[in-house]
């Protein structure tokens, strides 16, 4: 599979102010690595520490988050917009 059909942007490496990276495109593999991790840390954050915070299972506050990412595909039929 080349890549998953994803296309480099430029060069893959520079974006110029307010330039977008469509959904058809990637920047490099350590750049795309790099965004996914911190992706991943901040999904930590909102799903484990929040609720140790407040005193609850980190397990409920997993939960939560994967029923209203269910129910948001739901409502929007499974469209989701850009800004997301």
């Amino acid at each position: 599979m080349s890549d998953f059909g994803w296309k480099l942007h430029g060069d893959g490496r520079n974006l110029k102010p307010g330039e977008v990276v469509m959904p058809d495109e990637r920047l490099t593999w350590t750049r795309t690595i790099g965004l996914g991790a911190q992706h991943v840390v901040s999904m930590i954050g909102a799903c484990f520490v929040a609720p140790v915070l407040m005193g609850l299972n980190p397990s409920l506050g997993l939960m939560a988050s994967g029923v209203a990412t269910l129910l948001f595909l739901v409502i929007t039929r499974g469209r989701v917009p850009s800004y997301l």
